[in-house]
């Protein structure tokens, strides 16, 4: 979380605290908002439980109320929101574990602070301990350091007073480590009054330490350079075998590049005797593929084509045979023709009565001399004749459906052999296409398909196969030359890595380096029979010397007194970098305070008038650091003379005062308020609600309440103000 995002609380969970498990409460609004229940509904177990996730959960051996189930842990969440709706989740479990999740919503504060500060109800309202030292932590709370200067000034101050104490606990005091140098130089002397005769063995023991001194330090180099010429020759050796070793695992990588690149060039191999071009690469593969696609279509369209003219030259035939073979056909053109010449017949019959009739009534008129007969018998003879014409026409008339059949049969007949010239023609361009596609097939070596765009297909498929399999070889190949080139670099890095030990030793070789091995030991040997013999003469005279003092009292008390001495200077310079450090903390901290605090107490001023209605007016800071509040005449008061109600105003102005300034301390911590408005009369309680209103805006408030009336007042004041309901 960035330093000035800001987060704001918005749903709760408890997994086990007191009596409440597995419960939910929220959402929770950026600003104002009320938790309304009833007596015993959960809402100090719900304040208790939100500083306890922040803070730590309270001791659980304390007499009070530490909410701790019977059998089960304390454990809960908080989820928090910032203005771009991104959440980040705090949870603790056991104190042991810490706070979990996104633990610097809270780095600016302590838990005293919160206590004080954003955990507010009507007991914690009566007063403010130590007004002034709190307002300094918190203003200074956003200083950029990792505590509040105001913190360290106190831990600054408790650290000083242990080096002037003259308490047997402080060790580094001051005091008593002066007088502690005081009583062994005492000591020191009254040893050296009794080692005034063993003076010679003294002087001698002190003249030959430097030569000690001076043979061990040269004994401890020669070791060192012993130690480093055999360290050198190991790590040569180690570098030579690594050197052997890679360059076995070069001979092996190359044997295995071999084998690779051949297992490879069978791959292609094996396509050459299929294939005139060998394994096609994935571009030609992809526009084989989308040709033969086409080829496929173009061949399907054709063979359908083909079919469709197969069928309808087939069934074009089946129609003109079953004209040519209908028996019943032939039988229909003999009764055409046989009803014909009975039409011919009966109408030269009926011609013929009809003239005689008709004559034979002409000649009888005459023969009767009636007109009318005669006329009778030229009208029979007329119509004779027109029925026996009428009769003629009817029976010459062609007979249409013979007719009718011949023009459909030459039709059929025309059909038959347009189908049969489609087939063909399709069957034609069927056998071309066939021949482009060998061609196509042939061009592009795909020759063993025998012109199947099927098998072409396998082939391709194959070839696909067979060049991944190569790709595959052929990766493992490059990877196996990477990792010579890797172990040609090492082999080289190990053969400089060695040129660079010998060099530095300046020697050209293991055994140039084994000769120089060989020279110093021999050398440390003889520096260490010098040596010994040095510590033999020395613990002689330091054994006189013991004789004669009797006991070690003189040597222990020199080391204490030297210890002493140098405890002493010690602690006085810890004690003036302490001095110093307190005068620029406090320096800093009272230009931090003069700059914020004038601001805090006028702030608290404006908002105690506004909670009075007036009556009180001012909040000052007194010479001695207690609080007085002035009233409307100009009198100072000390709040503890003020009312229950008027003191709660005073404290919660000087609270909400403080938050005010410091707007970036505890900026992503809700202020918890419970219940703190219920020793306020009507007008003081409007008053300090619409105080609280304005607060929210720049900070999130959760009111605590079992009243409803004060819900009622604080949303009728703000219609945005979140109401949530505990049952």
């Amino acid at each position: 979380m960035s330093e000035r995002e800001k987060y704001t609380l918005s749903q709760v969970h408890i997994d086990s605290f007191g009596s409440a498990f597995n419960k939910d409460i929220g959402p929770f609004t950026p600003k104002m908002n009320v938790v309304y229940g009833a007596n015993e509904s959960g809402k100090t177990t719900l304040a208790s439980f939100i500083g306890g996730v922040l803070f730590g959960w309270p001791d659980a051996r304390s007499r009070k109320n530490t909410y701790k189930p019977e059998n089960a842990e304390r454990s809960g969440s908080l989820t928090f929101v910032n203005s771009e709706g991104e959440e980040t989740v705090v949870f603790r479990g056991q104190n042991a574990r810490g706070l979990q999740g996104t633990s610097d919503l809270v780095t600016d504060l302590d838990p005293d602070t919160f206590k004080t500060m954003f955990n507010l109800n009507s007991d914690e309202l009566m007063g403010m301990n130590n007004a002034s030292d709190m307002a300094s932590r918190l203003l200074t709370a956003g200083s950029g350091t990792a505590v509040s200067p105001a913190v360290a000034l106190q831990e600054l101050d408790d650290r000083i007073a242990t080096y002037t104490s003259k308490a047997a606990a402080a060790e580094h005091s001051i005091a008593n480590l002066t007088q502690k140098v005081s009583d062994l130089k005492a000591k020191q002397a009254a040893c050296k009054e009794s080692l005034a005769q063993n003076r010679a063995q003294y002087l001698e023991l002190k003249e030959l330490e430097p030569r000690l001194q001076s043979l061990s330090e040269e004994y401890g180099q020669l070791t060192s350079e012993l130690d480093s010429l055999n360290a050198l020759k190991g790590a040569l050796r180690a570098e030579m075998d690594k050197g052997e070793s890679l360059a076995e695992s070069k001979k092996r990588l190359i044997r295995e590049a071999s084998e690779v690149g051949k297992e490879r060039d069978a791959v292609e191999a094996a396509f050459e005797d299929s294939s005139s071009t060998g394994i096609l690469d994935s571009t030609q593969e992809r526009i084989i593929r989308s040709n033969l696609d086409e080829l496929q279509q173009e061949t399907d369209r054709l063979t359908q084509a083909a079919e469709r003219a197969k069928a309808a030259y087939t069934d074009s035939q089946a129609k003109h045979q079953i004209m040519q073979q209908a028996d019943d056909q032939s039988a229909a053109d003999g009764r055409g023709r046989s009803g014909r010449t009975g039409q011919r017949a009966l109408s030269l019959v009926f011609l013929v009565v009809a003239l005689l009739a008709g004559a034979f009534l002409v000649m009888q008129g005459k023969v009767w001399g009636s007109m009318s007969v005669i006329v009778t018998g030229l009208a029979i003879i007329v119509c004779a004749f027109l029925l026996g014409a009428a009769i003629m026409v009817m029976s010459l008339k062609p007979n249409k459906t013979a007719q009718t059949f011949q023009e459909n049969l030459q039709k059929t007949q025309w059909v038959v052999d347009q189908d049969r010239l489609k087939y063909e023609a399709a069957q034609e361009d069927l056998r071309k296409h066939q021949e482009k596609v060998e061609g196509y097939l042939q061009h592009c070596g795909l020759q063993a398909a025998d012109g199947s765009l099927r098998r072409a297909r396998a082939l391709l498929d194959a070839m696909r196969e067979a060049r991944q399999a190569a790709e595959i070889h052929e990766q493992r190949r490059a990877g196996i030359i990477g990792r010579i080139t890797d172990a040609n670099s090492q082999i080289q890095e190990h053969s400089e890595s060695c040129r660079s030990m010998l060099g530095k030793v300046g020697c050209k070789d293991l055994p140039e380096l084994q000769e120089r091995i060989d020279q110093v030991s021999e050398k440390r040997n003889e520096i260490f029979h010098q040596l010994q013999a040095c510590q033999n003469r020395a613990g002689e005279l330091r054994q006189i010397l013991t004789v004669a003092e009797g006991d070690q009292t003189f040597g222990e008390v020199k080391l204490q007194l030297e210890e002493a001495q140098e405890d002493l200077a010690q602690s006085k310079y810890e004690y003036a970098r302490l001095l110093l450090a307190r005068h620029r903390l406090a320096e800093a901290i009272s230009r931090w305070e003069e700059k914020s605090q004038p601001e805090v107490y006028r702030i608290a001023g404006e908002l105690m008038s506004r909670m009075t209605g007036g009556a009180w007016c001012k909040v000052l800071l007194a010479s001695d650091g207690s609080v007085r509040v002035v009233n409307r005449a100009g009198r100072e008061q000390n709040p503890l003379l003020l009312s229950t109600g008027t003191c709660q105003q005073l404290y919660l102005s000087l609270r909400m005062a403080l938050l005010m300034v410091a707007k970036g301390v505890g900026r992503s911590v809700p202020l918890i308020a419970d219940d703190i408005l219920v020793n306020f009369d009507e007008e003081r309680r409007v008053g300090t609600a619409r105080a609280l209103l304005d607060l929210a805006e720049t900070r999130q408030v959760i009111f605590l309440t079992c009243h409803k009336e004060i819900a009622d007042l604080l949303e009728c004041l703000d219609r945005d103000v979140n109401v949530l309901h505990l049952s």
